[in-house]
């Protein structure tokens, strides 16, 4: 590893160490709700706050960068990754979001094409989540990686295969957006993948914007379930929980399977909680709309009906067994496995 990375990776450390001394951060439970790999060669966490150096497992995983070795089946690849790097929403630095990674079959033997998002609870400009019926719809680039060898891709640059960038607006403050844009800058240049079991490390070049000299970046992920993902977004929206506190670890124990969590679903369980959801968007959707068009220059004539008819179908379902289930079950979450983070 260069100097120059080490540097930056110390001094994003440094920049968050005033969480080690948050004093309701239990560093171990924290990191068994993020799925997060203690670094290795610095003690093992025990729940009082985290040491310098074990704050780093929030960032990126050093373990499986250790450990992992070049992907030579592209299947081994296929499926949902969501990143590692937490540290900075964690300690307050920057407010939260997070990458995801989807990959899938290239049109081409060998061939990926892959799907990058950011993940957030709100988008600017926008009171809703960019959702559509396939899921979350936040995408910032996408398009092919063409095999090389030894887990080395290319990106595609030409055509179809090229890789696109939605122009989606990530971020309120512009500086801040331009700086997550940087670090989601993974498909410029050629890169390389390695595995260890269900983790990913993405070894890539970022040119300067000025000079042009690339320099190596690394970065890490978990293999998640997609819908987990949804589904845990959708929760702390729909709840208005914490998303630095409850997003990772809802995304955890529902792709899993099991945890607190799921146990306050009970008896229903992932599915009926997913229908719950569901209806729950599609009504508030579909009022949020029409409260737009009622605002507009040339309002709908039926409006005041339509209005009328969203809101008892509105305040039928908050009055049904499932949501009463749900929301006396999920609302505050020191229950459900996601200890406190700020």
């Amino acid at each position: 590893m260069r100097i120059s990375v080490k540097i930056g990776i110390a001094a994003a450390v440094c920049l968050v160490a005033p969480m080690a001394q948050a004093q309701s951060f239990d560093c171990a439970a924290v990191m068994q709700a993020f799925r997060a790999t203690p670094v290795p060669g610095i003690a093992i966490p025990d729940h009082a706050s985290c040491e310098d150096g074990q704050l780093q497992a929030f960032l990126r995983n050093e373990a499986a960068i250790a450990d992992a070795v070049p992907v030579t089946d592209v299947e081994q690849l296929y499926g949902t990754w969501l990143g590692d790097d937490a540290l900075r929403y964690l300690s307050g630095v920057s407010v939260p979001g997070t990458e995801m990674l989807v990959i899938e079959p290239g049109e081409t033997e060998g061939s990926l094409f892959i799907t990058q998002y950011w993940l957030k609870p709100n988008v600017p400009d926008s009171d809703l989540l960019p959702w559509d019926d396939e899921g979350y719809a936040g995408w910032v680039s996408r398009g092919a990686l063409i095999p090389l060898a030894d887990g080395r891709f290319q990106p595609g640059y030409f055509g179809d295969e090229a890789i696109a960038y939605s122009g989606l607006r990530l971020e309120q403050d512009r500086a801040y957006e331009l700086h997550v844009l940087s670090e989601l800058n993974h498909f410029e240049m050629p890169l390389r993948f390695r595995q260890s079991g269900d983790d990913l490390v993405l070894e890539s070049e970022r040119l300067h914007p000025l000079s042009r000299i690339p320099a190596p970046h690394v970065t890490t992920y978990t293999r998640v379930d997609r819908q987990a993902v949804d589904m845990a977004l959708l929760l702390v929206v729909a709840l208005d929980l914490s998303y630095g506190q409850n997003f990772d670890c809802f995304t955890h124990q529902l792709s899993d399977g099991e945890g607190p969590l799921l146990e306050a679903f009970q008896p229903y369980g992932i599915e009926e909680a997913q229908t719950w959801l569901d209806h729950l968007m599609s009504l508030t959707t579909a009022r949020m709309e029409l409260v737009d068009q009622m605002a507009a220059d040339t309002p709908p004539e039926n409006a005041s009906e339509r209005m009328t008819e969203v809101m008892e179908a509105f305040v039928t379902f908050l009055g049904s067994p499932l949501n009463q289930h749900f929301t006396s079950r999920l609302n505050g979450a020191d229950s459900l496995g996601c200890p406190e983070v700020y």
